[in-house]
């Protein structure tokens, strides 16, 4: 047998390997903090708090925590929006060649400052809840190695995760 036909056995043995471990693997919920794809991801779909909430109906401090979260993200964004507003309110009209309110701007900058510990607790709740979530759903996964093979255009990677 030759050296390009025993590359290809062993990529296939490891393929059916592979795709045996991930079918047998729990799913857990994926937190991505940096890049693009910064946000919260389940079986490669990104959710949102709404999403999660469902998902975590099952367990009852998961479920908890996510919706403080929700509650703590709907606060924080109503805040940061009406500051952003009275924010940008004032540098439109400067940018205009009105004379702006800058009362309004400090107003506005207020409200942002409030958002932030809505924000920051809100992803603390969310964290904790996705930790509680994912505890559940692998049980062993404490020690456990996962793999993972994507194919993508014209490449392959192998993720292991332990």
């Amino acid at each position: 047998m030759s050296l390009k036909g025993l590359l290809n056995l062993f990529v296939m043995m490891m393929s059916f390997h592979l795709s045996a471990l991930a079918q047998s693997s729990y799913s857990n919920i994926e937190v991505r903090e940096k890049g693009r794809d910064k946000g919260y991801y389940y079986e490669g779909e990104k959710l949102n708090y709404r999403e999660m909430g469902e998902l975590m109906k099952g367990n009852a401090v998961a479920f908890e925590n996510i919706k403080s979260a929700q509650a703590n993200n709907s606060a924080a964004q109503v805040f940061s929006f009406a500051g952003g507003f009275l924010i940008g309110w004032p540098i439109g009209g400067a940018i205009a060649g009105d004379n702006p309110n800058w009362t309004l701007a400090a107003v506005g900058a207020g409200l942002v400052l409030v958002s932030i510990p809505f924000a920051v607790q809100a992803k603390n709740k969310s964290h904790k809840a996705i930790d509680e979530f994912n505890g559940e759903t692998m049980p062993l996964a404490k020690n456990a190695v996962h793999y993972s093979l994507d194919f993508k255009a014209a490449a392959m990677s192998l993720t292991v995760r332990f």
